[in-house]
């Protein structure tokens, strides 16, 4: 893609461009080839949806994404790294970790990859360490309902509401103020601890910021809910025994 990317940007006078296309055009183009893919194709497919994407965001300006979001949203994510394999990520590699803890946060909410599509890639600049100890990456999550995204009629929303979109975002969200979001994987353990709502196509701005609690936080209460269920068992078994 990237050999090609002059010609889909600066094409020869006459030819189509990639800048060409509105932004309702895109967003149906590429979540219809999204939607194509599973987790079980090889991360080369997925690698091909993101040249493709940078392709088209290396010609758009900083496009506000707040026309269609009765079936689209687009978040920012910091993700701390728990424990993890992985060091001195390469591009691709971020982006296929980012695949991953994102599919499985749709996972955990249950959402139906009938009506629901999830995407993410990861922003190489943004690794930093949180303000634990933990180091964190960050990562770029859309969310797309698949039955508006692909309808003939697609416009943004005029006092539109998504009752049932709108119910996925607020489980997300929730699930992060509770910190649920711990994603394990084969290359480790992954907390989502803060979210933020993108404003652009490239989420250079951000509004809304959740945080979740810290992990030290989170793990120190379950572990107290094991000491306890466990005390509890005990004094049964042993009242048991008694009679």
């Amino acid at each position: 893609m990237d050999v090609f990317k002059s010609c889909h940007i600066r094409p020869f006078p006459g030819q189509g461009s990639i800048c060409a296309i509105t932004r309702r055009d895109w967003l149906r183009a590429f979540w219809m080839m999204k939607s194509e893919y599973q987790l079980s194709v090889s991360t080369a497919a997925y690698v091909w949806l993101q040249d493709m994407l940078d392709t088209f965001y290396e010609c758009q300006k900083d496009i506000e994404t707040d026309d269609f979001t009765h079936i689209y949203r687009e978040f920012k994510l910091s993700i701390d790294l728990i424990q993890t394999s992985w060091d001195n990520l390469n591009k691709n590699q971020l982006n296929q970790m980012a695949i991953d803890i994102t599919h499985r946060i749709a996972k955990f909410l249950m959402a139906s990859s009938e009506q629901w599509s999830w995407y993410a890639y990861g922003i190489p600049l943004l690794r930093q360490r949180s303000n634990i100890e933990y180091e964190q990456i960050t990562i770029v999550l859309s969310i797309v309902d698949l039955h508006g995204i692909v309808n003939d009629t697609l416009i943004p929303p005029v006092n539109i509401t998504n009752i049932e979109f709108e119910s996925l975002i607020e489980k997300f969200k929730n699930a992060l103020k509770k910190g649920d979001l711990k994603i394990q994987n084969d290359n480790g353990t992954f907390y989502v601890s803060q979210i933020s709502h993108c404003m652009d196509m490239k989420c250079h701005a951000t509004t809304e910021t959740i945080f979740a609690p810290s992990y030290s936080t989170t793990s120190s209460a379950n572990h107290r809910c094991l000491s306890i269920f466990f005390l509890v068992f005990l004094t049964l078994t042993i009242c048991i025994d008694r009679f």
